[in-house]
């Protein structure tokens, strides 16, 4: 029988699997899905870049954003499912009585398990968010709509990523290992949100009249 794979559904599909009470898929595959439509959308604006006398100068460095971002569309779709099965351990220790000190050890090993995956989801994102910035810099202006809602869409994952880990650190017993997690966000946005912020003002400026 083959294995269900909630990256391959449509999209109507998809969303209807998101509204059922089971939680999967849930925040991080949605963080995902939504992480490869921001890199899709710079793959688009770099195609339209590619071949026009006027970005010549700078078409290597646009073409080499565009071939990273594919390539990072791609493992974000596999991360889709990837969530999911790291938060099944979770789904099935947090309804166990965990007065059971066996229960309670794999529960805080599911806790542990359910962030990785929106933790490589939050790291790729800047990944694109950084691509994104050369595209904005010296990609098509007439498209340069569109990596702007790609940047915006790179800040929603990343906070969706960051919602998700803590929500699980809240019920860590290992505060060290939980305030670690948080640490590890507030150094990554103190250095991703600013290049963000950078480029999303150079799409503003190339979109006012």
């Amino acid at each position: 029988m083959p294995v269900e794979k909630f990256a391959d559904k449509t999209c109507k599909e998809f969303c209807r699997e998101v509204s059922a009470k089971d939680g999967k898929p849930g925040g991080g595959s949605v963080a995902a899905l939504t992480g490869a439509c921001a890199a899709s959308l710079g793959v688009m604006v770099a195609n339209l870049t590619e071949g026009k006398k006027r970005y010549q100068e700078h078409e290597a460095e646009v073409m080499d954003a565009r071939d990273k971002l594919e390539t990072l569309r791609t493992y974000l779709l596999y991360l889709v499912d990837e969530d999911i099965k790291g938060f099944a351990p979770l789904q099935k220790y947090s309804s166990m009585d965990k007065s059971d000190p066996m229960i309670a050890s794999k529960y805080q090993g599911a806790l542990r398990t359910a962030c990785f995956i929106p933790n490589e989801i939050h790291y790729k994102m800047v990944e694109v968010a950084e691509l994104l910035a050369t595209i904005a810099e010296f990609g098509c202006v007439g498209a340069i709509s569109d990596i702007g809602a790609a940047l915006v869409l790179c800040r929603a994952v990343m906070e969706t990523c960051r919602f998700t880990s803590l929500s699980n650190a809240k019920y860590m017993k290992d505060e060290v290992y939980a305030a670690t997690l948080a640490r590890e966000f507030e150094i990554s946005f103190g250095e991703i949100m600013p290049k963000i912020d950078a480029a999303l003002a150079i799409v503003e400026e190339k979109l006012s009249r």
